[in-house]
């Protein structure tokens, strides 16, 4: 997935992404069984997930009907990542609104988010805040990942 993906996705998938992200398993993916499990061994090496299931070491796991994160602007403003900050800003160049995100740094402070391009992330606002929130963590989880931040 590239960044101009992002921009397709509904807020739906953009939820179901970043859960993925943290380590969790949607329904109907299948997963490996784990020795001692207590599923059916009828099905060998395989079980399809009827439910949201994440494995937590050293603890176990956790399944839950519901999907890990919620359908709100809380919980979109709470997926940036740690030390991200989203700005929206009027382009006067374009005569539009977008979204820019920051990164906190040791040895400059706040700076650009940058995608491996060394480009800085900008993305369109939607006018819809909470979708867009949605769509700026998984950019920002993109462009760490990539190494693409200073």
């Amino acid at each position: 997935m590239n960044f101009d993906d992002i921009a397709k996705m509904t807020t739906q998938e953009r939820r179901d992404w970043l859960a993925i992200d943290q380590g969790w398993f949607a329904p109907g993916d299948p997963i490996p069984k784990g020795p001692g499990t207590s599923w059916p061994q009828d099905k060998p090496g395989y079980l399809t997930l009827d439910c949201w299931y994440k494995r937590i070491e050293g603890i176990g796991s956790r399944s839950q009907s519901k999907h890990p994160i919620d359908d709100t602007l809380d919980a979109a403003a709470d997926a940036l990542p740690e030390g991200v900050r989203a700005e929206r800003v009027f382009n006067q160049g374009i005569s539009l609104w977008e979204w820019r995100l920051w990164e906190i740094t040791v040895d400059y402070g706040w700076m650009r988010l940058a995608d491996a391009t060394g480009s800085n992330l900008v993305m369109e606002d939607t006018l819809n805040e909470k979708h867009d929130r949605f769509g700026l963590a998984i950019a920002a989880r993109m462009a760490m990942k990539k190494g693409a931040h200073p």
